[in-house]
């Protein structure tokens, strides 16, 4: 059955109807509203009556000029007339432009070259702090260096030991004194067709060192040897000591003073002096006593100071160390130019000594060799009182002077002799 269109359209409105009373209706505009919605209204009826007003003089300025007629002509007049203003007055906002530009540009200038300025300056600043601190760097480098020199100064200033290639070094002395040894057992032979022995004087040799072994015994000569060589190095030592005694060497001075002739010369030290140490004025030249008058002073240096550090408040190291440091330099140079003058009068007189007692117990009948064995003699006893000063230079000072004695137990890594390496308790006879 076909269905009323007005039945329908009626359901469908009276559908619309019930919707829109169930729909939530807007909320009334506020004041506020209002008057935003008049402002955007107005200003669309002012943008709809300027493009109106331009359409209409784009219309009257394409119309051809016979088609003018007198009211248009004056419109036209008045669109050149306000199209004119608009131009002065674009023109002049264009001036007013410029010139702000000008002035923006001047102000950029400005503000840039100040800038600029501003960056050079911090630049050469930090440039002449970049160079203030490799000064201070250098200078910095320099006072280590300096505070380093000064810390081994001070430490070579308080060290006793000598360094490794100092001849005076512990090494270079025990390489010496193999070559005393080796030297010593060459002018002690006792072994050839042109040596003879006198036997009643070294059995008075071996009684004075209490050995055992007598001229004739087996092995008797390597001992022999053995004790003339002990006998020339305790007579070397005891004939320096006394040189350098300082009552004897004193009294040999004041001779000699007495008898030299007074001089004004840079070589001598003057008799009076604001020095509170005494000082002994020293002739350099041809002094032959030179070395037991340094030997004096030295000693009479070392107890002034001692008894300074003994006397006097203090807690540095430097003055308890300067008695040793003053010993071991001045022994240092003693060991290394003491006597070193050809034809020393001492060094000559102990040669002599020397060889006078070498022929008591052994007599050369070779000339030849025997010039040979003065010679040597000289250069072997010069070396030896080296020794001395050398070992005096040490710290501790080694008991150098002290011998083993008969019946001392063998100790194979102190001692040289005719026994096996596996010697048990053997005792020395």
């Amino acid at each position: 059955m076909p269905t009323d269109p007005t039945i329908s359209s009626g359901r469908q409105s009276q559908a619309i109807q019930e919707h829109d009373s169930n729909a939530v209706a807007p909320p009334p505009p506020t004041r506020k509203r209002k008057a935003d919605l008049n402002k955007y209204k107005g200003q669309a009826n002012s943008n709809d009556s300027s493009r109106q007003q331009i359409n209409e003089d784009n219309e009257l300025l394409q119309r051809p000029p016979e088609t003018l007629d007198s009211g248009s002509i004056q419109r036209l007049q008045g669109l050149t007339l306000k199209y004119k203003q608009w131009f002065e007055k674009v023109e002049q906002e264009k001036g007013t432009l410029i010139n702000q530009s000008h002035d923006l540009q001047l102000r950029y200038d400005e503000v840039q070259g100040k800038s600029e300025s501003e960056k050079k300056r911090w630049q050469q600043r930090a440039h002449n702090s970049d160079i203030e601190v490799s000064n201070l760097k250098k200078q910095l480098a320099e006072l280590k260096n300096e505070a380093s020199m000064y810390q081994s100064a001070l430490g070579k200033a308080t060290n006793v030991r000598w360094g490794d290639e100092d001849s005076n070094n512990l090494v270079q002395l025990t390489k010496v004194i193999r070559e005393i040894v080796n030297s010593l057992t060459e002018i002690t032979t006792v072994k050839g067709r042109d040596i003879t022995i006198d036997d009643d004087a070294t059995n008075e040799l071996f009684q004075k060192y209490k050995c055992s072994t007598r001229v004739g015994a087996k092995s008797w000569k390597p001992i022999l040897a053995a004790a003339l060589q002990r006998l020339i190095v305790q007579t070397l030592f005891e004939e320096l000591a006394t040189y350098l005694n300082q009552t004897q060497v004193q009294a040999v001075f004041a001779n000699i003073r007495k008898d030299s002739p007074k001089r004004s010369s840079s070589l001598m030290i003057p008799k009076k002096s604001s020095s509170p140490v005494p000082v002994v004025p020293v002739v350099l030249d041809n002094n032959n006593n030179l070395e037991a008058e340094i030997s004096v002073v030295m000693t009479q240096l070392v107890g002034l100071v001692n008894h300074l550090a003994e006397s006097r408040e203090g807690t540095d190291d430097i003055t308890k160390i300067t008695p040793i440091k003053i010993r071991q330099q001045i022994y240092a140079v003693l060991g290394t130019r003491g006597f070193c003058k050809p034809n020393h009068p001492f060094i000559d007189q102990l040669t002599t000594k020397i060889l006078d007692m070498l022929s008591r117990y052994r007599q050369i009948k070779n000339e030849e060799r025997l010039a040979d064995l003065k010679e040597n003699a000289n250069k072997l006893i010069r070396e030896i009182v080296h020794l001395y000063f050398r070992l005096n230079a040490q710290e501790p000072v080694p008991e150098f002077t002290k011998f083993f004695e008969a019946g001392t137990p063998v100790q194979n890594n102190l001692m040289d002799g005719a026994w096996d390496d596996d010697v048990d308790d053997n005792l020395l006879k």
